[in-house]
């Protein structure tokens, strides 16, 4: 199917060329609903594509030049055509920002709106790129790829250098199996390796050779590999925050990618092509080049292995080294705002979704399946251990495996868990860094203390690692019973909030906050104990949080007065911890 870009990108009137804001109109809801079934946990069915075409062809024609629904348009050409509607969103978006940056939607005042569109159409075209293998595009189609990428990327560049970087996805649309002419395979025969010219090939991909069964059928094209603008400073990092070897999860380079179709078909078991390196790495950033391709390969054999045994320690092993190997310094950062560009929208609203509900599989699932997108994202990391920790025995072995793999992190890059990205979403919330702190207090072992409110810490960290919840409950509230301090009473009943808040997210845990939150006022603990005050106000912070957007998630049948109450309660409790930490209250409001 061809469509006519040229009619998408041509004026909508003579005095308001890109229309007007058309996100209240019914039209536009009915593709935003459409939409939403996307990460909809009640199950409507799937998205209907062709209405979200329809629709948004004919809102960006006669309604609005505007970029979210340039993203869904994308999207369903994507997801109906493959690579055909994949070229045709890439034109559509070149032509927007070249033509329409001043005057599209949502306006330049709200600029990260039209980044968050852009990173949720890159991120599903990652998806879709990863989990098809397309067939082989005639030379002409995928020059017009190559073009239509390269062009939005030189836009990008010259209109927002902050916008998400396109280097991922230019080496993935390069990396495609392409047809190739019979002339071109009758000159070319010294090259048959890898199709191209040494000097002309990416970088990445040109540290490495393929060799073995298979190794002349890589699919890739002697087209120049176009070096994104947006790309930041540190050579493993980009400034959407993603790792450039991970940019698209699991994508190979063009010569290891080949090498896997080609030789699969060939033998159903293990390939056998080799990597090999054409020259030693003088420098770290020709280590970090020299990585990049293998990460995209150990990135797929990674997926492939939780597929095949999910349970499996190595899968972290393995996706944790390949999202994160070519991270070899902290990303620029003023204070400890980085460049980085955050998570979109769609991605963060799903993954506060999922967080909240008793659903362990899904909740591994989805962190472990964007943690190479989003290698400095550790509250990743932190749902993850805690999706593993709700499996009991069974995710014992994993919860372990991540926790190990995080704290390395972290310990590589001391203070990365302090940063965040450019719009303030911190690398690890609240949460994640008391759940990193309590990490390795497990892990520092010493001297053994006999105070019997870190026994009690050690023994329900110990049943909390063996997947036994109510065993961690029952150590807190043994302490309650038997101690005579009523300061280590006030602190099992802190632990045991926390332990509901971490363990089961869909209960109201603000009648057990709440008279914690009593006895600080009364007592005056702010001015007494302010570090246990902090922590009771930081409880109450989540708490209130989560019960709003329980009660957000269903408007339907939410309370509006109980929904003001509780973001009253949220601006109190956020004021009194303000009060006592400043830099927390501000990272959780």
């Amino acid at each position: 199917m061809t469509h006519d870009i040229t009619a998408l990108l041509a004026p909508i009137g003579t005095d308001t060329i890109a229309g007007t804001d058309a996100r209240d109109t019914e039209t536009y809801e009915t593709v935003a609903a459409e939409m939403e079934k996307l990460t909809s946990l009640s199950g409507n069915g799937p998205v209907d594509w062709g209405k979200v075409a329809q629709l948004g062809e004919t809102i960006l024609t006669t309604q609005s030049k505007d970029f979210m629904m340039a993203a869904w348009l994308s999207e369903a050409w994507l997801q109906r055509e493959g690579l055909s509607g994949l070229s045709a969103g890439l034109q559509l978006h070149a032509g927007l920002v070249h033509q329409y940056w001043e005057t599209g939607f949502p306006s330049l005042k709200r600029i990260r709106g039209r980044r968050n569109a852009l990173q949720w159409w890159l991120d599903r075209v990652a998806q879709w790129l990863e989990n098809h293998q397309p067939d082989p595009v005639p030379a002409s189609e995928h020059q017009v790829l190559v073009k239509a990428v390269t062009d939005l990327d030189t836009g990008l560049a010259e209109k927002d250098p902050e916008s998400p970087p396109l280097a991922g996805l230019i080496r993935q649309i390069k990396a495609l199996d392409v047809l190739a002419s019979p002339e071109l395979a009758v000159e070319t025969p010294a090259n048959t390796t890898t199709g191209l010219d040494p000097q002309e090939t990416d970088p990445a991909s040109a540290a490495f050779t393929a060799s073995g069964p298979g190794a002349e059928h890589t699919g890739a094209t002697p087209a120049q590999a176009v070096p994104s603008s947006n790309q930041h400073a540190n050579p493993g990092v980009t400034n959407s925050g993603q790792n450039p070897s991970a940019a698209s999860n699991t994508a190979v380079s063009g010569a290891a990618a080949g090498s896997i179709k080609n030789t699969s078909a060939a033998h159903s078991s293990i390939p056998q092509n080799t990597l090999t390196l054409a020259t030693v790495p003088a420098t770290v950033t020709d280590v970090i080049k020299a990585l990049e391709p293998a990460a995209h390969y150990l990135g797929q054999i990674g997926t492939a292995l939780r597929g095949i045994d999910r349970l499996n320690p190595l899968v972290i092993e393995i996706s944790r080294f390949a999202a994160r190997c070519t991270l070899t310094s902290l990303p620029p950062a003023q204070g400890a705002a980085t460049s980085l560009v955050a998570p979109p929208v769609p991605i963060l609203d799903a993954f506060s979704r999922i967080a909240q509900s008793d659903n362990p599989e899904g909740l591994i699932e989805f962190c472990e399946s964007r943690i190479s997108a989003f290698p400095f994202w550790l509250d990743l990391d932190h749902e993850s251990a805690r999706g593993f920790s709700l499996l009991g025995d069974q995710g014992a072995a994993m919860r372990r495996a991540v926790i190990k793999n995080a704290l390395t992190f972290t310990e590589r890059l001391p203070g990365v868990e302090n940063l965040c990205f450019s719009d303030g979403t911190p690398f690890a919330s609240e949460a994640t860094l008391r759940w990193l702190e309590k990490c390795r207090a497990e892990t520092r072992g010493g001297t053994v203390s006999t105070d019997p409110f870190d026994l009690t810490c050690q023994k329900a960290s110990e049943s909390l690692e063996a997947g036994h919840h109510d065993e961690a409950f029952t150590a807190w509230q043994h302490l309650i019973s038997h101690t005579s301090s009523a300061r280590n009473r006030f602190r099992a009943r802190l632990e045991l909030v926390e332990l509901l808040l971490s363990t089961r997210s869909a209960v109201n845990a603000l009648p057990f906050i709440d008279p914690l939150i009593n006895e600080c006022v009364e007592r005056d603990l702010a001015g007494w104990e302010p570090d246990l005050a902090t922590h009771a106000w930081q409880l109450k912070v989540r708490a209130v949080r989560t019960a709003l957007n329980g009660l957000e998630a269903a408007p339907a049948q939410a309370d509006t007065q109980r929904i003001q109450a509780l973001k009253n309660e949220l601006e109190h409790a956020l004021g009194q911890l303000s009060q006592l930490d400043f830099s927390e209250a501000a990272r959780l409001s």
